[in-house]
């Protein structure tokens, strides 16, 4: 909730607590995955070798004793922070096939009941934010697409609301790097009152990111309309009734 909160030294000391908790409660895996979180978190903050350094800690904590569905989560979090990097490209897509390969592995009820969230959606989710980072507009278009469909269709459909706002916004931004800004700004304007409802710093901060992308369209009439309809929520306002 403090990440999400934008407060993150805040987030980074419940973070450790909660490793420090992990580690005398003797549970590897719950710490594993706390690094995977701390990894995540930096990834967020731009702080790319450090979140690779966090994930592949994360992996090396369980190595031959992780959950394949635990696994998955690992390396696409080490994909997400390497996509990021310079030069890290292939490290990005050899993570991204490590997770598939994992998350194809997994049977259900075999990892612990905390992480049963990463789905078939959650997985499509991180690949579209990878491809989105590496700059392959088409990729993210492509997986993002299939992780809001499968997420329809899913049993916890609804259930993860913010991460699908996220989902949405990548999917917005793929569209405008392909060039096709208006159905992007129709994406967008549909999730607007979303993020207001969820009242999260990190999917307003994705809409800024968004709106930025488009920049360069800025005289077109439906990011004028997606400007001036964004504006409460980027100032954080509410939006009115009628929208």
């Amino acid at each position: 909730m403090a990440y999400d909160s934008g407060w993150h030294g805040l987030a980074r000391r419940y973070f450790l607590q909660a490793l420090s908790l992990a580690h005398h409660a003797d549970d590897r895996m719950l710490g594993a995955s706390i690094l995977s979180a701390m990894s995540h978190q930096a990834t967020y903050l731009g702080e790319y070798r450090e979140a690779l350094h966090l994930a592949r800690a994360a992996q090396h904590d369980v190595k031959g004793r992780a959950p394949a569905l635990l696994r998955a989560q690992f390396a696409a979090m080490e994909a997400r922070a390497a996509a990021n990097l310079p030069d890290g490209a292939g490290e990005c897509l050899t993570a991204l096939d490590t997770a598939a390969r994992a998350f194809n592995e997994h049977k259900p009820g075999e990892e612990p009941e905390w992480i049963a969230y990463f789905d078939e959606s959650e997985l499509a989710d991180e690949f579209a934010h990878c491809f989105r980072d590496l700059g392959d507009a088409r990729e993210s278009y492509r997986h993002a697409t299939h992780c809001l469909s499968v997420s329809e269709t899913s049993p916890a459909a609804g259930g993860y609301a913010r991460s699908r706002i996220f989902s949405r916004i990548v999917l917005a931004t793929s569209l405008v790097d392909q060039g096709d800004v208006e159905q992007a700004c129709h994406i967008a304007v549909r999730v607007l009152p979303r993020i207001q409802e969820t009242a999260s710093v990190r999917c307003t901060a994705y809409l800024r990111d968004l709106h930025n992308r488009m920049g360069a369209h800025s005289d077109h009439p439906a990011v004028i309309d997606f400007t001036e309809q964004a504006r409460p929520v980027l100032r954080g306002r509410r939006l009115r009734a009628a929208q």
